[in-house]
């Protein structure tokens, strides 16, 4: 197993982390991307946010009572060629979502 939150096997404490934290830093990060901003700007701002993923997991890693989450054969570093490409398709996902949803409301209109 690669990572787990707080027990090996089926982990409900994990779930919640998934439901509750995982979709509102999604959002965050994708409210403060500036989508018009030059791609120097763009690249420092999924840099950023990879940092924050970095510190995250190191702090989430600390021993007990600080620490939840458990590493299996992952390695944190992992993580710096992991999450931007991981930002990179969430921002794809999200303009593809908006593409469907302008459809949809432009075919409403006609």
């Amino acid at each position: 197993m690669a990572y787990w939150y707080f027990d090996k096997d089926v982990d409900w404490l994990g779930l919640l982390a998934h439901i509750f934290l995982i979709p509102p830093v999604n959002v965050i990060f994708l409210n403060g991307f500036l989508s018009k901003s030059s791609p120097q700007r763009q690249l420092a701002y999924i840099a950023l946010w990879t940092c924050f993923v970095l510190i995250y997991e190191y702090t989430a890693i600390l021993p007990e009572p600080i620490g939840f989450f458990h590493l299996g054969w992952w390695e944190v570093w992992y993580d710096i060629f992991v999450a931007p490409v991981l930002f990179i398709i969430l921002l794809g996902y999200y303009k593809y979502i908006l593409i469907l949803e302008k459809r949809v409301l432009d075919s409403r209109n006609t």
